[in-house]
């Protein structure tokens, strides 16, 4: 039998845990990918129910009621699959390429749509300055937009509305998402990254909610050489700021 030594059991168990990360990674971007998807869905097929867009045959709207039951289903199963995924750090692997952040934050609204529309919500878009290019990974900082925009839908008012803007200052962009909603309490402000972490009157407002959102791109932006950070007062809403240079 070949004699092991120490170093190349560190270096197995080192690519193990690569491996891992790398998996766990993956999982996690697609899953939120996924989840999003679902939930632009879900939302559409309810409009659609609602007769928004015509009155339909009952065996239609059976049909709807039916598969937009399974797109809720699908959405618990990928949320419980981010929340069971999530439960040690990842060292991600990063794509850089060229982004145009104006049409990524467009895509990221169009995903919104439907649900802004049932709860009466405008979101708006200021986009009077000059388009940004920056260079980051696609994806993941989708994935960062997405998780703010339905944040914003989430813990808004019914017939509230939701401002996007982009500025330049110094070498960077700032993107910052405004909302009217519960705000977060002050006490609780220096929690809001924390992995796992809610405040107290998200889970009174809505009870499912993993708590890694925020936590996870606090660390995609960080990874970009970017930073974000928050105003918020409870009660008053909160915005949100994401800088990328």
């Amino acid at each position: 039998m070949a004699h092991v030594s120490e170093e190349d059991i560190l270096a197995y168990i080192e690519e193990l845990e690569t491996q891992n990360e790398f998996k766990s990674e993956l999982i996690s971007t697609s899953a939120h990918q996924l989840r999003t998807s679902l939930t632009a869905n879900k939302w559409a097929l309810q409009m659609l129910i609602k007769s928004s867009y015509g009155k339909l045959s009952e065996d239609q709207l059976k049909l709807l009621t039916k598969i937009t039951s399974n797109s809720q289903e699908m959405i618990r199963v990928v949320s419980e699959l981010i929340d069971t995924n999530h439960t040690e750090d990842t060292h991600p692997t990063y794509n850089f390429g060229p982004i145009d952040i104006h049409n990524l934050l467009e895509e990221v609204i169009g995903d919104f749509q439907g649900e802004a529309s049932e709860k009466d919500i405008v979101i708006s878009f200021d986009e009077t300055g000059p388009k940004h290019t920056i260079i980051g990974d696609r994806t993941k900082l989708k994935t960062v937009f997405q998780a703010l925009v339905e944040n914003a839908l989430k813990y808004s008012p019914t017939g509230g509305a939701i401002m996007i803007h982009t500025h330049t200052r110094e070498d960077e962009v700032v993107i910052s998402i405004q909302d009217e909603g519960i705000g977060i309490p002050q006490e609780e402000q220096q929690h809001i990254f924390q992995k796992f972490y809610r405040a107290e009157n998200a889970k009174r407002k809505e009870s499912v909610g993993s708590g890694i959102g925020l936590f996870s791109s606090a660390h995609i932006v960080e990874a970009h050489g970017g930073g974000m950070w928050f105003d918020s007062e409870e009660g008053s809403g909160t915005t949100f700021y994401v800088s990328i240079p």
